[in-house]
């Protein structure tokens, strides 16, 4: 059975950190965003409704990655909803929910650096609203559920310290879970 690790959190916790460290321990680390973005190149649209692409990209993704390969472990981001995770498990996927958190304020400054699109930009108010949407408690996206995906973790990453303290805590989860040794 393939083993997938969804690693989910806040924006700017520290997720693609996360999946960057895991690649470098040689695990299969995806994003749904780059997934997605590849599907897109392909042809494929998302739905319109509210919460209807979510569960189209993560069927697309099971159809052109997760369903070919044999890898397991494989390590991904970009979840928000239970459902999503009962998709997979639907499909035969051991599935395992990692959080990753930071303080508000060091997510912030985070995501302001790394200036994804217009996230340089982007105020705190705008930084906090995006918070609601991902919860669900923004209209357009009540089908938003990561408090309900969190709540299904059983690991925590706490990305408030230095580089050199994920590394440790990443290779830490690595082995508690039996992958390094």
């Amino acid at each position: 059975m393939i083993e997938v690790n969804i690693l989910a959190g806040h924006k700017g916790s520290g997720k693609t950190t996360v999946i960057e460290i895991v690649n470098t321990f040689g695990f299969y680390a995806t994003e749904l965003s780059v997934q997605w973005k590849y599907l897109e190149a392909l042809g494929f649209e998302r739905g319109e409704r509210e919460g209807e692409w979510s569960i189209g990209v993560i069927s697309l993704v099971y159809e052109n990655l997760l369903r070919r390969t044999n890898i397991s472990p494989i390590f991904m981001s970009g979840f928000s909803r239970p459902i999503e995770i009962d998709f997979l498990q639907d499909k035969g996927f051991n599935c395992t929910i990692i959080e990753v958190t930071a303080d508000t304020n060091i997510r912030y400054q985070r995501t302001i650096q790394r200036a994804r699109g217009r996230e340089a930009e982007i105020s705190i108010e705008e930084f906090n609203e995006s918070d609601l949407r991902r919860l669900g408690q923004v209209d357009g996206y009540r089908t938003n559920n990561l408090n309900g995906l969190l709540s299904l973790a059983s690991c925590k990453i706490d990305n408030n310290g230095s580089i050199e303290e994920l590394v440790r805590q990443v290779k830490n989860m690595l082995k508690s879970k039996g992958y390094l040794r």
